[in-house]
């Protein structure tokens, strides 16, 4: 299901002596049988081989709608077939490069992939511009990408150029198999409950695949393999932290699934596919539009991450859009609990605090784990680190006061104010937790000593940068203190390349002003509506605006090519590499001076 694009779920069986189990694993579910001993049961054996030998393809979860072919390289493409409602045949489309395929890497969820493709006319020779198209297994209950993209353009209106800041569709539809005789979809639920069933009447175990080694040894094993990474995903949307969560929570059940095909006719890049921090900005400070025409006709995202936010180039301008609508809901629509899902909206390491702790966090009534207060005390200006004059005027420092405890509240609804959190958490993500490089305009200029650092200087950097990037973005354990601090550059002092260190005073006063909107809105929980953001999407504009300049300095500009971890990687290897590199002289010993002598 990972290596294979074709493979919709897949069967197994594992031998342990006489013991056999049997297994399916699809995009929802992965289930496993009671085992049972071969020799003296052998005709359950031999039923799963003869049936696996004499199954159609598509029974043994082939997809007979994508077909493997060699391009003239000799690499391996897919002929892939849309279904259109409008069409009476299938429109057949062969790509060209895959763009992502992080997400069929996941044993279960969506299994997103991504590729530039080509349409193929009747002959089967590409015709038209190149186009995207996204092979995922949304939920079955929830409306498709495009009807919510529909949806959300008819309710914002006739706006000025709102279109361009979203993508256009040019075929979307369900997957049919079986010539169009039904639509691809997971075990539903009624299957899921019979094939789940014991033959003694107990209830269906539910298990972990993972198990979570708790040693000091093992989190240097899970530290290391995250260092050894050889390179950034391109279009990766893998969350590190979401998997340190799995392993310390229930097992999750996921809602059945429906294969799901949709083309859009802009060719595009998103935030992980560019290292340079001022196409990063501008991409975050443009982003901010499109989301307030949404937030002003009443709906949110919901899932706002650096997959999601894509830009391109038009006659020398940088175009921001907005994709992946498929989570995005009316912020004011009642949720049906009969319907939930178990498993949370959003990219964890952008996810809002809020979302993440599934409560609210603010509102005078709604404080939340009292021992944050004791640890920080009142929150007010800390003069030995925080400086409201540096602050963009129109971004306030924080209030004198901020209120946690415990009481019971309602559930949590996802409002224009968790989206934007997710802008500063994408910030924070490309500042606190990638390596910096600095490209010199014109190789005579030479760097400033105060931007130069030594090896040394650098290592001990990274080493800090590293831990706090863990801390809030890897096991999240300083996740909340650092969104709720008084001044959160107290954590951050020691880990900032020098170029970078004027951002955190930036990205400290967008959080502080967020956190200032939170406790206003949520003094009354009922009334939380565009409104409780309407002033903060200009002055986050304002405030990335000014800093472009930071990172595109008239010497310099900067990048952000790597992980801290894989840049801590690299330099090791490095410095190995410069070692054994070097000839080592062998000391004659004591004999051998004497008779030398």
């Amino acid at each position: 299901m990972r290596e294979d694009a074709r493979r919709r779920f897949t069967f197994g069986f594992t031998v342990e002596n006489r013991t056999v189990r049997l297994w399916f694993s699809g995009r929802a579910d992965v289930l496993v049988s009671d085992p049972f001993d071969f020799v003296s049961k052998p005709e359950l054996l031999l039923e799963f081989f003869t049936t696996v030998m004499y199954a159609r393809t598509e029974d043994l979860g082939w997809d007979p709608t994508m077909s493997l072919v060699h391009d003239v390289n000799g690499k391996h493409q897919y002929d892939i077939q849309v279904t259109v409602p409008t069409s009476p045949k299938p429109v057949v489309y062969r790509t060209i490069r895959l763009i992502s395929n992080v997400g069929a890497c996941v044993l279960r969820g969506r299994g997103t992939r991504v590729w530039e493709v080509q349409q193929l006319d009747a002959n089967g020779g590409a015709t038209g511009a190149p186009r995207v198209l996204k092979d995922s297994w949304p939920d079955s209950d929830r409306p498709r990408e495009g009807e919510v993209l529909k949806q959300v353009l008819k309710d914002v209106g006739p706006k000025e150029d709102v279109q361009k800041f979203f993508l256009t569709i040019a075929a979307e539809g369900d997957v049919a198999i079986r010539d169009g005789e039904s639509v691809d979809q997971t075990l539903p639920e009624d299957r899921r409950q019979r094939l789940c069933a014991r033959s003694d009447g107990r209830p269906p175990l539910r298990f972990d695949l993972t198990k979570e080694d708790r040693s000091e040894r093992g989190a240097q094993k899970m530290n290391k393999f995250y260092r050894s990474l050889g390179a950034e995903i391109r279009g990766s949307q893998v969350s590190s932290y979401s998997a340190s969560q799995h392993r310390a929570q229930a097992p999750v059940r996921y809602s059945p699934k429906t294969h799901h095909r949709i083309v859009f006719e802009e060719v595009c890049n998103s935030l992980h596919e560019t290292s340079d921090l001022t196409a990063i900005l501008m991409c975050l400070r443009n982003v901010c539009q499109p989301l307030q025409m949404m937030h002003e006709a009443g709906w949110v995202h919901r899932d706002i991450s650096a997959g999601n936010i894509l830009f391109t180039i038009v006659n020398g301008v940088l175009q921001v859009k907005l994709s992946d609508l498929e989570y995005a809901k009316r912020y004011n629509q009642t949720d049906d609990l009969s319907t939930a899902h178990e498993v949370r909206t959003g990219t964890q390491e952008f996810m809002a605090v809020e979302v993440n702790e599934q409560t609210y966090l603010f509102g005078d009534s709604t404080a939340y784990a009292a021992g944050y207060l004791d640890a920080f005390g009142p929150v007010q200006a800390n003069p030995l680190y925080f400086d409201p004059t540096a602050f963009p005027p129109q971004i306030p420092s924080a209030s004198s006061t901020l209120t946690i405890g415990t009481v019971d509240k309602p559930a949590l609804r996802h409002n224009p104010l968790h989206d934007l959190e997710s802008i500063w958490w994408l910030l924070a993500f490309v500042v606190f937790n990638k390596d910096l490089k600095l490209v010199l305009r014109d190789p005579k200029f030479t760097l400033p000593a105060s931007l130069i650092e030594t090896p040394q200087a650098r290592f001990t950097r990274l080493i800090a940068q590293e831990k706090f990037a863990n801390s809030i973005f890897l096991d999240g354990t300083k996740r909340l203190p650092v969104f709720i601090a008084p001044d959160m550059r107290i954590f951050v002092q020691d880990c900032l390349h020098p170029a970078l260190k004027p951002l955190a005073t930036l990205i400290n006063g967008i959080r502080a002003q967020l956190v200032d909107a939170y406790r206003a809105a949520e003094k009354d929980l009922s009334k939380i509506d565009y409104a409780s953001a309407k002033g903060i999407y200009k002055n986050i504009s304002l405030a990335l605006l000014s800093a472009i300049p930071f990172s595109n300095a008239q010497l310099y500009s900067i990048h952000v090519p790597c992980s801290i971890a894989y840049a801590l990687h690299m330099d090791s290897e490095a410095t190995a590499a410069s070692v054994s590199s070097k000839p080592t002289k062998r000391k004659p010993t004591a004999d051998l001076k004497d008779e030398s002598g």
